[in-house]
């Protein structure tokens, strides 16, 4: 309760006026709502209110977590006319994202304006990742180095309830291995897991893309952005982990602690290492239609960027 209404509050001390007034004509329509499943997850509507759009530069961007979506967020910041920006620039990355998610989503319009939004000319972009990789960073950051502010996340809370059946007494008890978050993973409905590890496709709703970047290949498909919208995207690394494939190439990193890895400190091994065959297996089937849709094997990716153009299905 503490928490949620010390979220609550940060995300009100960085929403614009402007903002504000559009989200309150928002909820005075409550259009959302008349086409949103009331007993079911809505995983198009989700997906819609999730968007970021950039009304400047006329773009769309889908945020998807641990794909750069942090450093993509400050990069909007240093572009905008916002009275804040050097407030901004200079604070944290949970605060440059509740500003870009409070004041650029899609959510504070009216359905109606949304989908205009959507349907128009506005240049639309996603990054993706390979899964295998995604959710071994997912695992660090989150179970290993925690949240920025040191806080267990719902995801870490909910599947240490899942293996252990317990709830978590500090965060230097949370001893889950990577093996037992797959298991977790593997076992829940998209609906009930963490942004972090929910499957990429869903994060695309019903929208037609027309470009499709990878972790993989970022600075050159980032390249390619900045010059369709004529702008300079000074990408900051965020949040990022430093990985050396020469390390403790025999040992099975799957079945360490979380608690064991934060000896490590600075450098972990190659996502890789965190496989047996059997998770492998176990990703490749839990996160079928991201490996389908995107042309991921757990090595890398098999097809260029350009087969996933105009991926989705426009209304």
């Amino acid at each position: 309760m503490v928490n949620q209404l010390e979220r609550r509050i940060q995300q009100f001390s960085v929403v614009e006026p402007s903002t504000l007034f559009r989200k309150i004509l928002s909820k005075l329509k409550n259009d959302w709502n008349k086409i949103e499943t009331v007993d079911n997850w809505d995983a198009i509507t989700w997906a819609q209110k999730r968007l970021i759009v950039d009304h400047k530069y006329r773009f769309i961007y889908c945020a998807i977590p641990k794909n750069a979506s942090s450093s993509l967020m400050k990069a909007i910041v240093g572009v905008s006319n916002s009275i804040r920006k050097k407030q901004l620039l200079n604070s944290s990355r949970d605060t440059v994202r509740n500003y870009v998610e409070l004041n650029y989503s899609l959510s504070t319009y009216t359905y109606a304006e949304a989908r205009k939004i959507i349907n128009s000319n506005y240049f639309k972009f996603v990054i993706v990742r390979n899964p295998w990789a995604r959710l071994v960073s997912s695992y660090i950051n989150l179970f290993v180095r925690f949240h920025e502010h040191g806080r267990p996340t719902d995801l870490v809370i909910d599947s240490v309830k899942y293996i252990y059946g317990e709830e978590i007494k500090d965060t230097n008890s949370i001893k889950i291995t990577f093996e037992e978050l797959i298991k977790y993973l593997c076992a829940t409905e998209d609906r009930y897991l963490d942004q972090h590890c929910i499957p990429q496709y869903l994060f695309l709703g019903d929208i037609k893309y027309d470009f499709v970047a990878r972790m993989e290949n970022l600075s050159k498909d980032l390249e390619f952005i900045q010059n369709k919208l004529n702008l300079s995207l000074e990408l900051p690394k965020l949040n990022k982990t430093k990985y050396s494939s020469s390390l403790n190439k025999e040992q099975n990193l799957s079945k360490l602690s979380a608690s064991e890895f934060r000896n490590w400190k600075t450098v972990l091994p190659d996502y890789k290492q965190f496989y047996t065959p059997e998770l492998i297996d176990l990703v490749g089937k839990r996160y079928a239609k991201d490996i389908e849709l995107f042309g991921y094997d757990f090595a890398g990716y098999d097809r260029y960027t350009s087969d996933y153009l105009n991926i989705g299905n426009s209304k």
